[in-house]
């Protein structure tokens, strides 16, 4: 991978901030969440990481990377609606990390030993938080994860193992929207 550019057009005129540059950690913006007062987008790559931004003063606040993230490779991030932020990793076994954008800490993450997360990478910006619960689609073994969390308080996982990756999973206000990659039968399709 190359670098990636965030840009932000503030009304007048673009900002572009590059990757692996200026605090903003080397990768793709593949996935964003407003939380709290900041946007935070997730950065793919092995040294990727989470940059969040001040959309009003179109500027780099800080960045998390694998220093405190379980890896490099973040393929989502989602907010929930106290402002905990959730970070999905495109890597075997390594759970969903919570940060607390309020009081700017860690909470413990959601785990397949825990919490009976699927032990699969999660797909790229498959990630939604809505009605108390965090929507997660999954590679590899496909499938996906409803949980109900919020702040410090994480439920059980209750997975569906549907064969082919779920690539998107998206709330319309009244009901999951998921969709699945066609696999051998090259059929992708959207389901409720």
């Amino acid at each position: 991978f190359q670098r990636g550019v965030v840009g932000h057009f503030d009304g007048n005129g673009w900002n572009t901030f590059n990757a692996g540059q200026n605090g903003v950690p080397n990768g793709y913006p593949l996935s964003m969440s407003e939380c709290g007062s900041y946007l935070y987008i997730g950065l793919f790559n092995n040294n990727g990481g989470v940059v969040y931004m001040d959309l009003n003063t179109s500027t780099v606040i800080g960045s998390f990377t694998t220093s405190v993230l379980s890896n490099g490779r973040v393929a989502s991030v989602a907010c929930d609606a106290v402002d905990t932020l959730y970070v999905g990793y495109d890597a075997d076994n390594q759970g969903i990390s919570k940060y607390d954008t309020v009081s700017g800490n860690w909470l413990p993450k959601i785990t397949s030993a825990s919490n009976g997360l699927p032990t699969d990478p999660v797909w790229l910006d498959a990630m939604e938080y809505a009605n108390g619960k965090l929507m997660i689609g999954y590679d590899d073994s496909g499938g996906f994860a409803i949980i109900s969390t919020r702040g410090t308080i994480t439920g059980q996982a209750s997975v569906q193992q549907v064969g082919t990756p779920v690539t998107s999973v998206r709330h319309t206000g009244t009901e999951w929207l998921i969709g699945q990659a066609g696999g051998t039968s090259g059929y992708s399709h959207v389901d409720t």
